[in-house]
């Protein structure tokens, strides 16, 4: 394990801190700084169904502080489709209601918190494994109150728990449990997962941090131990640094990178196709609808006003009309994703000759 280790790590060394953003969290009320790797987004309310699993997922003593989730999966979410949930992080504190002091940690009360984590991980496999799924059994319940199904997890097995960092500010562990998946009673699938944890002193806080991915062969533990490693190296150097946050929410940063980009350009395509079907029309008494197509980013309108351009009071015209189409694109619910994907609604207005009158770009910056 050591060398396969060995070489991932000189691999994946070039790569020391090549994180794409920085986001943050607050923990009992100091901000601490968060390293985003590439492909990965902070789990914020344009998020809300991550967020909602992820607070399902809190240890015992815990309360839930953040989460980055991988585009995979956001993409599966947008499209309709379940997430594999391959790849994703959680992030946690302990519940200052539930322990006295944990406002403020400090390295004393730090290594006697990882003395009591290590004497757990010495129990036999046998009750770690019994441990584990009464856990789980809990989550399920919990699950089942909110969603009104049953989704379940039972552990079959547990590897040996490996130890990769005992530092007096860092402690992390490394595990692979194999399980069946359960839905509404019925089993649905096995699998291998792996979970790396790290136990961290930062800014005299206390951060617990869940790497989970799955298990495909001999090299996926010790890959998942090196991202945790460096993604500890990126937390200290950051907060070291006390860098500002990246601006910007989830779908936001989403929507600018490649696999963003092609979603969005597919998302304008299927829906100006869906709603053209239908074109032309007649809206009222004063107006057809035209056309409803896709350029880049953009949903494009064109209307026809049936009177000469020479008719209308061109200024009273863009004046009502912008405030209107501003209001719809902001104010309406079911406009929110479009919104938060960047794109942008484009009016154009013509007169029954075809000559322009108006053109309207709404876009989510009239919305602040």
């Amino acid at each position: 394990m050591k060398i396969i280790k060995f070489i991932l790590l000189f691999i994946l060394a070039i790569n020391s801190f090549a994180f794409d953003s920085v986001k943050s969290i607050t923990i009992n009320g100091k901000e601490i700084l968060i390293p985003v790797d590439t492909g990965f987004y902070m789990v914020d309310d344009q998020l809300s169904e991550f967020e909602q699993v992820m607070k399902k997922m809190i240890p015992p003593g815990h309360i839930y502080v953040g989460g980055l989730i991988h585009e995979k999966d956001i993409v599966s979410l947008l499209e309709g489709e379940q997430p594999s949930y391959d790849s994703f992080i959680h992030l946690s504190t302990l519940d200052a209601t539930k322990y006295k002091d944990s406002n403020s940690f400090n390295e004393k009360k730090f290594l006697s918190l990882i003395k009591l984590v290590k004497k757990s991980n010495q129990k036999d496999r046998k009750t770690i494994t019994k441990d584990a799924n009464s856990l789980f059994e809990t989550g399920s319940k919990m699950f089942e109150k909110n969603f009104g199904e049953k989704v379940s997890n039972k552990v079959l097995e547990l590897s040996p728990i490996y130890e990769f960092i005992d530092k007096k500010n860092a402690y992390g562990t490394s595990v692979t449990s194999l399980r069946d998946k359960y839905h509404n009673g019925i089993k649905i699938g096995r699998f291998n997962r792996i979970t790396t944890t790290l136990y961290v002193l930062i800014k005299n806080r206390f951060l617990k941090v869940n790497f989970y991915s799955y298990a495909n062969d001999l090299k996926d533990m010790d890959n998942s131990v090196i991202k945790a490693e460096k993604w500890l190296d990126g937390l200290f150097s950051i907060n070291n640094q006390n860098l500002n946050p990246s601006k910007g929410k989830s779908l936001e940063l989403f929507s600018k990178s490649e696999i963003g980009k092609n979603l969005v350009y597919k998302f304008t395509r299927d829906f100006s196709a869906l709603l053209n079907k239908d074109t032309p029309y007649s809206i009222d008494s004063e107006t057809n609808m035209l056309s409803i197509n896709s350029v880049s980013d953009n949903l494009v309108y064109r209307y026809e006003v049936k009177a000469n351009k020479n008719q209308i009071d061109l200024t009273n015209f863009r004046k009502i009309l912008s405030g209107q189409l501003v209001n719809q694109y902001c104010q309406t619910e079911e406009f929110g994703l479009l919104r938060n994907l960047g794109i942008s609604f484009i009016h154009r207005y013509e007169d029954n000759n075809g000559d322009l009158i108006a053109e309207f770009n709404v876009n989510k910056s009239y919305c602040n």
